[in-house]
Order: C-alpha cells, then sequence, then structure tokens
C-alpha cells in the first residue's frame, strides 16, 4: 500500500480531543475493529514531564528518562502513536482499545501499555484521535504496514509512542 492510502485522512472518522473523549467515555466512537492514530495539534511543542500520570499497571511505573522521551520525539509530524483493534481471534475493539489507552491516561491500572510515553507530555489532553473502520481487513497487518510506511518516511523512526513494530 502507498503512504497516501495508508494514512489517507478520508479513509479515518474521529478527529476528538484526548479530553473531549475522557470525559464522554468514548461514546463516539465504533465498536468494531480497526485501527486508530493518536497525533498532535498544529504547533504543538513537547514538554516532558519528570512523572509519566499513566497508570502503573501490574506496578510498573510507566515514567522513562526524560532524555529518553527527547530520543523518541520525532519533530516534523503530527502522528505520534499508531494503535489497533481486534483481529484473528482478538474481542476488542476501537472503543474498547481507546478507551483503555484513555484510562490508562488517567492513572487507571489498566492494560494498554503501548502509548504510554503520551501521558509523560504535557498537554496530552489536547492530543487528537482518529480512527479506521476495518471491517474486511486484518487491524494488525494494517497497523504494521502504517508503521513501516512512517518509519520510511521518518528515517526509520517509529511514531513517537510505538515501542515496538
Amino acid at each position: 500500500m502507498m503512504m497516501s492510502d495508508l494514512f489517507d485522512t478520508k479513509k479515518f472518522e474521529g478527529d476528538h480531543s484526548v479530553a473531549d473523549l475522557q470525559q464522554n467515555r468514548c461514546a463516539p466512537i465504533p465498536p468494531v475493529r480497526g485501527v486508530y492514530v493518536v497525533r498532535a495539534p498544529d504547533g504543538f511543542k513537547p514538554i516532558f514531564l519528570e512523572t509519566s500520570r499513566g497508570g502503573h499497571f501490574k506496578g510498573v511505573d510507566p515514567t522513562m528518562p526524560i532524555a529518553d522521551l527527547e530520543k523518541l520525539w520525532v519533530a516534523g509530524t503530527p502522528i505520534l502513536y499508531i494503535g489497533k483493534a481486534g483481529g484473528e481471534g482478538i474481542q476488542a475493539t476501537l472503543c474498547t482499545r481507546i478507551r483503555a489507552l484513555l484510562d490508562f491516561g488517567l492513572g487507571k491500572r489498566v492494560g494498554h501499555r503501548g502509548g504510554r510515553v503520551l501521558w509523560q507530555v504535557e498537554g496530552a489532553e489536547r492530543f487528537i484521535i482518529s480512527w479506521r473502520q476495518l471491517p474486511d481487513e486484518d487491524p494488525y497487518t494494517v497497523e504494521q504496514d502504517m508503521i513501516a510506511e512512517f518509519r520510511a518516511r521518518n528515517f526509520g523512526k517509529r511514531p513517537f509512542a510505538n515501542l515496538t513494530g
């Protein structure tokens, strides 16, 4: 797939801020499988927090050293994280996965370690989440293709909060 197809904004829905989705308990997000993207608003400049606001799932503190966060940040792109929901034998939906991501950001002890560095950025409540329903495609494959395309365009770097892939 070409970059224009994978990241085609016409194929994504949403564009809701983290704050809006947290307040509305993800009401507008459909309970289907797909991929989702977290991105920074226009002109966003990161300020990293000493301590993560993320939940301590299974007693693990998600805080990373600021020097590591600075190395992970990819300047020149708004895309911060690419996630997936559902797939072969996986019951998760866009609604449940995004809700888990947001609950983790509220400090709750939920199993969503992907994207955990998002919650160590000041102003994360302004990040924007969009999603793409994938009724006939494998979310894992689409997510991996999107990360590969991102890496190809960004000197081998993954999106800021995709620590694997």
